[in-house]
């Protein structure tokens, strides 16, 4: 599907290889959706699609269609020459600006907001609008408020529970990020926005902590440096010790985890 041509366009662009960043997100969020609804049945919108890796995989994935919106020109029109490239029609998946506060009238089956809500303003505003466009679920992906560190933000310990101003002396004097700074929620913050929807998901996006584990290794499609292969998690004590904790009490280990990261299903839908 991915030719060797367009792998190596696409990392020309933006130093992220396709073919393994399309793996990724079939692995991590369409294969466990399509164990809670028919993907073949499916039309979904993305917020923030960027250079569409996520639409395009969810599409090759079985979803019928999906439109990305981006609010930037630059990546609307490297996603669309992928989506050329890969040869998938605009009836399936096509990309188009706008900005999560704004977006165009339409509802879908499928929300995706994959780490996105981090850095706009008004976060929970946001989310309430794009679930109002949910027919049946909402996949979402955010750093965790209560989680201690967050490379998103100054990328020091604590940083993001800081008021601004004393988040950029601190990040300046012990060399943390200052180019952004982000706006974290936690899962009660969310499950609040979100009252006509119930999280279908234990351990992430997957029922069980034992499938996202066996998941990795995998190639990680996000960063500056384009795309990078995280390893194999099941031998690690750290990652044997989540697995325990999600096993015990998966609700209380989901609260303290480094990201928000659930498929939430309308109730009734």
């Amino acid at each position: 599907m991915f030719s060797d041509e367009t792998r190596s366009w696409l990392e020309s662009k933006v130093g992220t290889d396709p073919a393994w960043a399309a793996d990724f997100f079939l692995r991590f969020y369409h294969r466990p959706l399509g164990h809670l609804l028919d993907l073949r049945a499916a039309d979904a919108i993305e917020c923030a699609s960027g250079k569409g890796l996520n639409a395009i995989a969810f599409v090759l994935a079985g979803g019928r269609s999906i439109v990305g919106y981006d609010k930037t020109q630059a990546a609307v029109d490297i996603a669309s020459e992928l989506a050329e490239r890969v040869g998938l029609p605009r009836t399936r998946v096509r990309f188009e600006l706008g900005d999560i506060h704004a977006l165009p009238a339409g509802d879908a089956d499928v929300v995706f907001t994959l780490q996105t809500l981090e850095h706009v303003p008004r976060p929970i505003e946001a989310l309430e609008k794009l679930a109002g466009r949910a027919r049946r679920a909402l996949v979402l992906s955010t750093p965790n408020l209560w989680f201690p560190k967050d490379g998103h933000d100054t990328g020091l310990l604590f940083g993001h529970w800081m008021p601004t101003p004393l988040r950029r002396r601190y990040a300046a004097r012990f060399g943390g990020r200052t180019d952004q700074f982000c706006r974290f929620l936690s899962m009660r913050q969310i499950a609040a926005a979100l009252p006509k929807f119930h999280r279908a998901t234990s351990a992430y996006n997957f029922e069980r902590i034992d499938a996202w584990l066996a998941a990795f290794p995998c190639y990680f499609p996000y960063g500056k440096e384009g795309g990078r292969w995280l390893p194999a998690r099941t031998d690690a004590p750290r990652w044997r010790a989540a697995s325990l904790a999600f096993a015990a009490a998966p609700r209380l280990a989901g609260a303290v985890a480094p990201m928000n990261e659930a498929i939430f299903l309308r109730t009734g839908a």
